[in-house]
């Protein structure tokens, strides 16, 4: 545990079940890895009781040119929610460096097979959901009151995991709803996304042939009764519409309108899904030189805001 004027970072051990994805069972050391926990510096005795769970993009920590940014945007927005008496945890999406050890993720694209990426997809929700029960029902061992708000929180291929997650946990907890959903320069259905804008959007590490592959080989789960409507949503936009006044009492979408993934067409037609069936929405265009340079600490200070504020206007 490392300590500072404003937080206290802490490691939660978290063990995951692969036995039910046997495609993800040759990464062992997806199994088991720690959530970084920030809390902010009080007292043990003084628990808050609000807590944002960050779930962060492909490429997140991991820069172009192999080496690491010395602060991730998650980092930014953890440290920023402290200073507001929030808690935050970070998921790492299966295959992150900071949960496989490997140092990076464009190795999972160059796997094929369909199953792979909604194996993927199913441990997440898997995984969220067992963390938001454990939050709920064991408040202490995060430094929470009882009956704590929970924010979730996505970046890029993280905010369609948000997504996806809270509609997968409101179905299956018919009780809970989260405090917010924040979704960061982010949106979906995959077949928007113009490969050759992969390339350039992540310099050609990940091709356009890349894309097209990976799309080709979600094929295989596009039409299996089996597979969750919800990931079918998610990826080509088919199937009943997501409601988001299910998922949370208010909804960010904060969109970088140089994005190079997702363009501005697709975030305002997230919006207008959202606004189609809830007034708790806010829509925030942020200026940036291309989708993988903004800043970090204006970023985290807009999601700051919006957490602890009682957002209710268009």
């Amino acid at each position: 545990m490392s300590t500072s004027l404003n937080y206290r970072l802490i490691n939660i051990p978290f063990k995951s079940d692969l036995s039910k994805y046997p495609i993800l069972d040759k990464f062992p050391s997806n199994q088991s890895f720690d959530l970084k926990l920030w809390r902010p510096n009080n007292d043990d005795r003084n628990r808050n009781s609000e807590i944002t769970i960050l779930i962060n993009g492909f490429m997140e920590g991991v820069s172009l040119n192999g080496s690491t940014p010395s602060r991730k945007l998650y980092e930014s927005i953890g440290l920023e929610l402290n200073n507001k008496n929030i808690s935050a945890i970070h998921y790492p999406l299966p295959f992150h460096f900071e949960r496989s050890k490997e140092s990076n993720p464009i190795d999972r694209l160059k796997l094929s097979g369909s199953f792979l990426y909604y194996g993927g997809f199913s441990l997440v929700v898997e995984e969220l959901n067992m963390l938001v029960r454990d939050i709920m029902d064991n408040h202490e061992k995060y430094g929470l009151n009882e009956n704590p708000k929970v924010h979730l929180l996505g970046y890029s291929l993280g905010g369609i995991a948000a997504v996806g997650v809270a509609s997968e946990v409101a179905r299956l907890n018919s009780d809970f709803r989260f405090s917010s959903l924040s979704i960061l320069l982010s949106a979906f259905n995959l077949n928007n996304v113009n490969p050759e804008n992969i390339s350039l959007a992540f310099r050609n590490a990940v091709t356009t042939e890349d894309w097209q592959r990976v799309m080709s080989d979600l094929e295989g789960v596009k039409n299996d009764p089996t597979v969750s409507p919800i990931f079918k949503y998610l990826i080509w936009e088919i199937g009943e519409p997501i409601q988001f006044s299910k998922l949370a009492e208010k909804v960010l979408l904060l969109h970088g309108h140089n994005d190079e993934i997702f363009s501005a067409d697709d975030a305002e037609r997230l919006q207008r899904l959202v606004l189609d069936e809830m007034n708790q929405c806010t829509f925030i265009n942020v200026p940036s030189k291309h989708a993988v340079h903004f800043d970090r600490e204006i970023i985290a200070r807009y999601i700051s805001n919006f957490i602890i504020s009682d957002f209710k206007s268009r």
